[in-house]
C-alpha cells in the first residue's frame, strides 16, 4: 500500500525558492570573501609580511567555502554538498591546472608565432613566487567559480536546464569583467564565450567545482606570473616582461590575451569538446518543460 507523501512545509518551500537562494548565497559568499580579502591586505601591509597575503587568502577561501556549504545545507537540505566534495578533488584540481596552463601556453605560443607577443626581458625566477601572483589567482579562481558556476549556473540549471544556464552564466561572467582596466565590448564578449563556455562545460562534465577552479587558477597564474601578459586588463610583472602588439582583434591589445581572436577560438573549441563529453556522459539537464513532457 502506498504511503501518503508528506507535504513540504511552507518555510522549506520559501527557503528553496531559487531567487532567494541565489541572492542569499551570492551576498553571503561575496561579503565573506571581500571581508577576508580586505583584512588580509591591511594586516600584510601593516606587518610588512607579503606571505600573509597567501596565508590570509587560504583562510578566506576556507571561510567562504564553509559559508556556502552551510547555506546549501540549511536552505536546500542537501547532504553531502556534492559540488564541493573533497573526495577526489585533488585529482580534478590538478587536471584543471594542467588544462588551464596548456590552453594559455598554446594561445601565447601562437600569439608569438604570428608576431603579436613580444618578450622584452626575462626577469629573475623569483617573480614566479611573488606574493601578488598566487593569492590573486587562487582567489579569483575559487571565488568566481563559486559564484558563477556553483551558485548561478547550478540554480538556473535546476529549472531551465543546462543550455540556458550555460548561456546565462556565460553572459553574466562576461559582463562582470566589463569594468576591468582596458576592457572593451569585444573583450567582454570574448570572455563570455571562451571562458563562460569552457568553465561552464568543465562544471557540467564533472558536476563538481574543482576542475573548473583548476582551469581558472592556472589560466590567471600562467598568463601573469609566467608570460607577463595583462590578466583581464590588469597589468602585471612576471617572469617575462612582455607586450602585445599589432591588430588588437588578434593580439588582444591592452586587455591581454583573453581579448584575442586566437585565444577565443582555442578556448571555445576546448569548451565545446567538454560539452560534447558532458553530453555523452548524460550530464546535460533538461528544462522543466521537457521533463513534464516526457513524464
Amino acid at each position: 500500500m502506498l504511503q501518503p507523501v508528506s507535504p513540504v512545509p511552507l518555510w522549506q518551500r520559501f527557503l528553496r525558492n531559487p531567487f532567494l537562494r541565489f541572492f542569499v548565497m551570492f551576498i553571503a559568499v561575496t561579503l565573506m570573501y571581500s571581508a577576508g580579502l580586505t583584512n588580509t591586505a591591511l594586516l600584510a601591509e601593516r606587518l610588512q609580511q607579503p606571505l600573509l597575503k597567501l596565508f590570509g587568502m587560504i583562510l578566506t577561501l576556507a571561510a567562504t567555502y564553509l559559508v556556502y556549504y552551510g547555506l546549501v545545507r540549511g536552505m536546500e537540505g542537501r547532504n553531502p554538498v556534492s559540488e564541493l566534495s573533497l573526495n577526489g578533488a585533488l585529482l580534478e584540481l590538478i587536471g584543471g591546472l594542467g588544462v588551464g596552463a596548456g590552453l594559455l601556453t598554446l594561445s601565447t605560443v601562437l600569439l608569438w608565432v604570428f608576431g603579436f607577443y613580444k618578450v622584452d626581458a626575462v626577469n629573475d625566477i623569483s617573480e614566479l613566487f611573488a606574493a601578488r601572483h598566487l593569492p590573486l589567482s587562487l582567489g579569483a579562481g575559487f571565488f568566481e567559480e563559486l559564484v558563477f558556476r556553483a551558485i548561478l549556473f547550478r540554480i538556473v540549471e535546476e529549472k531551465l536546464g543546462s543550455w540556458i544556464a550555460l548561456a546565462i552564466s556565460s553572459l553574466f561572467f562576461g559582463v562582470a569583467h566589463i569594468g576591468n582596466p582596458n576592457a572593451t565590448l569585444f573583450s567582454t564578449i570574448a570572455i563570455a564565450i571562451e571562458a563562460g563556455i569552457l568553465l561552464g562545460a568543465a562544471y557540467m562534465l564533472t558536476r563538481r567545482l574543482w576542475f573548473a577552479v583548476g582551469i581558472h587558477i592556472a589560466w590567471n597564474y600562467v598568463q601573469g606570473a609566467v608570460f607577463g601578459i595583462a590578466v583581464s586588463g590588469g597589468e602585471v610583472k612576471g617572469l617575462m616582461s612582455s607586450h602585445l602588439e599589432g591588430n588588437e582583434l588578434l593580439s588582444g591589445g591592452a586587455f591581454g590575451a583573453e581579448a584575442s581572436l586566437i585565444t577565443l577560438v582555442i578556448c571555445t573549441l576546448a569548451g565545446i569538446l567538454f560539452l560534447w563529453k558532458a553530453y555523452q556522459h548524460r550530464a546535460v539537464v533538461q528544462p522543466f518543460w521537457n521533463t513534464y513532457r516526457n513524464a
